[in-house]
């Protein structure tokens, strides 16, 4: 019996003191911030395809879009330990916006040099829940699987200097689909790190600045 408990012990110590080596355990909290490259969105569908079929195509006017990069943020917090990994759920948040300025020439007759600046964002908001395999769980990296759940909220508008052209402002809810995705995270520290995020989302690959706190 002496034996059977004190082998019971060894088990238990040496699973502490592997759970102590992992970057990720239940009630850890870790926060990913960075930018990523978005999937590809149809710009032709947006307020600017509009003024183009209207006014006749491309080469009536001069297009100069600023595009920026996808600013991506998460928060996961581990729930529990089933074995051999751990579960955590979290959200996620990716930000993209852009503006596009098109320019009409004097020679079209319209009296001016009018110019249309459309704007355009997406805010897409998601839950997700990640596995962490203890075979990918060490003391300085975590490899991990993320399915999620996400809600594509659009805001856009066009303005113009043409008097008569009253210009417009719309928000809605696009849609909402699942993603899935793998991720790495590598600390230099305890507690500071970097991430990187690829696969079907709405970036298809990420990376930056992550940091964790808590645990047991």
């Amino acid at each position: 019996m002496k034996k059977i408990i004190s082998f019971a012990l060894i088990i238990l110590t040496i699973n502490i003191k592997a759970q102590d080596q992992r970057c990720f355990n239940k009630g850890t909290s870790a926060i990913n911030l960075g930018v990523g490259d978005e999937t590809g969105i149809d710009y032709n569908r947006i307020i600017g395809n509009n003024i183009e079929n209207y006014f006749g195509g491309r080469f009536y006017y001069s297009s100069n879009t600023n595009k920026k990069p996808v600013y991506c943020g998460s928060y996961e917090y581990g729930i529990s330990k089933p074995g051999s990994g751990v579960f955590g759920v979290g959200v996620s948040v990716n930000y993209l916006s852009y503006t596009n300025n098109i320019n009409y020439p004097f020679f079209l007759g319209y009296g001016s040099n009018y110019t249309y600046k459309s704007m355009y964002s997406t805010v897409v908001v998601g839950l997700r829940a990640t596995y962490h395999p203890d075979f990918c769980n060490g003391k300085k990296y975590d490899i991990y699987g993320a399915i999620l759940l996400n809600m594509y909220g659009e805001i856009s508008s066009l303005t113009s200097n043409n008097p008569d052209y009253q210009g417009y402002h719309n928000r809605n809810l696009q849609q909402i689909l699942p993603g899935l995705i793998i991720g790495a995270r590598y600390f230099f520290v305890p507690n500071v790190g970097v991430f990187t995020e690829v696969g079907f989302d709405y970036t298809i690959i990420k990376g930056g600045l992550t940091l964790k706190f808590g645990g047991k």
